[in-house]
């Protein structure tokens, strides 16, 4: 490769809506706000290698399908799903840059979503990705939240999944020795109850070189235990893994 850099660029937006008619089942004198927010670092430059797949797979995972990817579309849709015809709020640049650092408290909305994107790992062969999407609906008990990790294999320039680091027999073992990791942890974590790998093969590398397994709110555990992260050394998974998986893990 010619090029050694590595650089990334931040998308910050932010947009506030009027619930229209909200009011009324709500009992309130006026209807209900909510904000929107985006704070996304995105790739630009990886030792000059095309990242159309990586930056595709960070759009769909925060964005949702090509019609959500326009951020002003993003943000109407998800302010739709909270059952009204949302009506935007003019915000002044000064009143969008804040909301979309969180330098203003959501709690001056009724309601929020938000996704933000940032950078878990990376080291020389390997790139974690994560994505937060959070979401407050108005008089709920408490949010919702999860978060989806994208791998990018940087020696080869791809997306990686669990199926490109493990054989088939390691695919099979994997929710065996994943919960006797957790049960191991429980005194730190909790109860659990694994049975099958994380939804979507959810996962990503730690900084000390582990391969954390991550399960979502509700998936394995309660929701006040949070997202359940299991982290395993892979050179004690060595006799499961592939070619790739040793050339990125080991």
């Amino acid at each position: 490769m010619d090029d050694n850099s590595i650089s990334f660029k931040r998308i910050e937006a932010a947009k506030a809506y009027t619930l229209e008619n909200s009011a009324a089942d709500y009992d309130t004198d006026s209807d209900l706000t909510v904000a929107c927010r985006v704070n996304v670092l995105m790739p630009e430059n990886i030792f000059g290698q095309d990242l159309s797949q990586l930056k595709d797979a960070i759009e769909i995972s925060a964005f949702g399908n090509d019609s959500n990817r326009i951020l002003e579309n993003f943000f109407h849709s998800a302010a739709a799903e909270f059952g009204y015809a949302p009506v935007a709020i003019n915000l002044n640049k000064e009143q969008s840059d804040s909301l979309s650092k969180y330098a203003v408290r959501l709690s001056d909305y009724d309601g929020c979503t938000s996704i933000d994107g940032d950078v878990t790992t990376l080291n020389n062969a390997i790139l974690s990705y994560a994505i937060t999407s959070t979401s407050y609906s108005p008089r709920a008990a408490h949010g919702m939240y999860s978060t989806t990790y994208i791998n990018y294999d940087i020696r080869n320039g791809k997306v990686i999944t669990l199926d490109d680091l493990f054989t088939q027999d390691g695919l099979n073992a994997l929710p065996e020795i994943i919960a006797n990791k957790a049960k191991y942890m429980s005194p730190i974590i909790g109860r659990t109850n694994i049975e099958a790998l994380p939804s979507d093969g959810n996962f990503y590398v730690s900084d000390s070189g582990d391969i954390v397994f991550a399960y979502g709110p509700y998936e394995v555990a309660s929701y006040a235990q949070g997202i359940i992260r299991i982290p395993l050394a892979p050179y004690l998974l060595s006799e499961y893994l592939t070619e790739t998986g040793k050339s990125v893990l080991l």
